[in-house]
């Protein structure tokens, strides 16, 4: 990304927001902005997602990153990216997250995949460990619903890491009922069959 940095400390230093230093864009969606930063009191780099300063009088948006900050930090797995803290600064909403170094698994995708035994059993490695960590967040009830290879970083490691749990749905907590039938939020290509029938409050784990 063309920073710099001197020893231990942070890279060069851009625009403050609370206890981070905003150094360089990542991505992001609708929603909202995910940013390199550096976490100043633990010294540490993250990917810090905020919420879009044009959504923040949006109730339904506030409501979604809200939902967002609080079932994301439900899920202990090292397969879904790990959630430090979430807060809020001069109003704004941000989730600090493991900054996960690696390309999509679209990346991996679009870069052409060789046909070979040794990169099928990687493959097939990598959608295991993707389907047990999507397990481990049925275990506690929550359904991503927005599954798709933009949404899945592998590392240099071959390791994959579920990203964006932005459009969840919590079917044991009291945010199960936020997004009501007939929305839709999620990626046409990627739905399960009863999202496309718009029946969103029967999606579920199973």
């Amino acid at each position: 990304l063309g920073l710099t940095s001197s020893g231990d400390g942070p890279p060069d230093r851009s625009e403050d927001f609370g206890d981070f230093r905003l150094l360089a864009p990542l991505g992001g969606g609708a929603m909202g902005i995910v940013y390199l930063a550096w976490w100043t009191e633990r010294g540490m780099p993250v990917a810090l997602k905020l919420m879009r300063p044009g959504r923040l009088f949006h109730s339904d948006t506030r409501r979604r990153f809200d939902r967002e900050m609080q079932l994301a930090a439900l899920i202990e797995h090292p397969a879904i990216c790990e959630v430090y803290e979430v807060g809020e600064h001069d109003g704004t909403p941000y989730i600090a997250m493991r900054l996960v170094e690696g390309q999509t698994l679209e990346e991996r995708i679009e870069g052409g995949l060789v046909p070979d035994d040794a990169a099928i059993t990687k493959l097939l490695r990598e959608v295991e460990k993707i389907a047990l960590a999507l397990h481990a967040a049925h275990q506690k009830g929550l359904v991503h619903r927005d599954l798709k290879p933009p949404n899945i970083m592998v590392t240099p490691d071959d390791q994959p890491v579920i990203l964006d749990f932005g459009l969840a749905r919590d079917t044991k907590g009291e945010h199960a009922t936020l997004t009501q039938t007939g929305d839709i939020f999620r990626t046409p290509a990627y739905m399960a069959p009863e999202q496309a029938e718009l029946q969103s409050g029967d999606v579920g784990p199973w």
